[in-house]
């Protein structure tokens, strides 16, 4: 059993995982508060999945992998309380996997594209999907969203800070895995210490 995320009041999300006699393996979403315990996500049986994020209102960022069909396709999702699943389509590729949400319920995620490559993105419910882009032509990954909508992530082996009015900015070599409401960014350094390796340092 794996927590990914907690509110304010102490609702937690997840995972738990295990295997099946054959073998298989299977995973589950789960959701825990002091008032239910810990409990299932309501999802369809055939459904593997992971619940990446929660928010202060209850809303959850899911994805999930349909376990008869095994066609590699991965599906994001929000999960609003009393709706059920909200599907986040992406952009015609097979993977869509939801990363975090914030306290308006805007997701970040990664999508692919037709083109094998895979991007950031933002949902947005006025606007909808947002390809972020990348930096140097190549792919993204987004890890985290704050409430002002800014995203952190990485592209080409660098963090990214991306905001409306500038776009994605380089961080410079490492992985951004968090963001704050001030737009504080954590993650990963690769640092070039001279040696054949780069070294990999925290950095707030």
């Amino acid at each position: 059993m794996l927590g990914h995320d907690i509110n304010r009041f102490g609702e937690v999300v997840g995972a738990y995982s295990g295997h099946t006699e054959s073998g298989s393996q299977w995973a589950r979403l789960i959701y825990h508060s002091d008032a239910t315990g810990t409990i299932a996500i309501d999802i369809p049986e055939e459904w593997d999945g992971y619940a990446s994020g929660i928010n202060d209102t209850g809303q959850i960022a899911i994805s999930v992998v349909d376990t008869e069909r095994r066609q590699g396709d991965d599906w994001a999702f929000r999960y609003p309380p009393g709706v059920g699943l909200e599907w986040l389509e992406g952009f015609g590729g097979k993977t869509t996997e939801a990363a975090a949400i914030n306290a308006q319920g805007e997701v970040a995620a990664l999508s692919d594209v037709p083109i094998n490559d895979s991007f950031a993105f933002r949902y947005v419910d006025t606007t909808g999907l947002t390809n972020l882009g990348g930096l140097f032509g190549e792919g993204s990954s987004a890890r985290a969203i704050n409430d002002s909508g800014w995203v952190a992530g990485s592209s080409a082996e660098h963090a990214f800070l991306f905001q409306d009015d500038v776009g994605m900015i380089d961080l410079g070599p490492g992985l951004a895995s968090g963001i704050n409401n001030s737009g504080w960014v954590v993650g990963e350094a690769f640092l070039d210490n001279g040696h054949p390796f780069f070294s990999v340092e925290a950095f707030l």
